[in-house]
């Protein structure tokens, strides 16, 4: 015969809510509060949306194609988990969104972008004249 006292068993679900949702804001502490990771996120979907539309992406010369759909794919799935995170109107979908950036497909996807964006890094470096440069 089970007993069942309402108000005397913690509500698991909720403490399991609660300790994830501690968790993904220790994992995202260092760029700030959950506001911050959300403008963060949104601004972060912008620029890879806008380099996936970039003319040489689009339409990658002849031999790179192969490349261009991969990182395009890999893109996509990057912009998706950050819109996801700056999309998100509450602490349970804050928190679910942030954990769904350690999918496999995501984690596999992160550094040829990271790599992606190293590179057009340099390439802006290369192509910025120096400060005392003159007409």
């Amino acid at each position: 015969m089970a007993v069942n006292v309402a108000g005397c068993a913690p509500n698991r679900a909720q403490w399991m809510q609660e300790a994830a949702q501690k968790q993904a804001q220790s994992a995202t502490a260092s760029i700030g509060d959950e506001q911050q990771v959300r403008l963060e996120a949104r601004e972060a979907s912008a620029v890879l949306t806008k380099l996936a539309s970039n003319p040489s992406v689009v339409h990658p010369p002849k031999g790179l194609e192969q490349g261009a759909l991969i990182f395009l794919a890999n893109d996509a799935e990057i912009i998706s988990g950050l819109q996801a995170i700056a999309d998100s109107r509450s602490d349970a979908e804050f928190t679910t969104a942030v954990f769904a950036m350690c999918d496999e497909q995501r984690k596999a996807a992160a550094p040829p972008i990271g790599r992606g964006l190293i590179g057009v890094a340099h390439t802006f470096q290369v192509m910025t004249p120096p400060p005392n440069m003159t007409d």
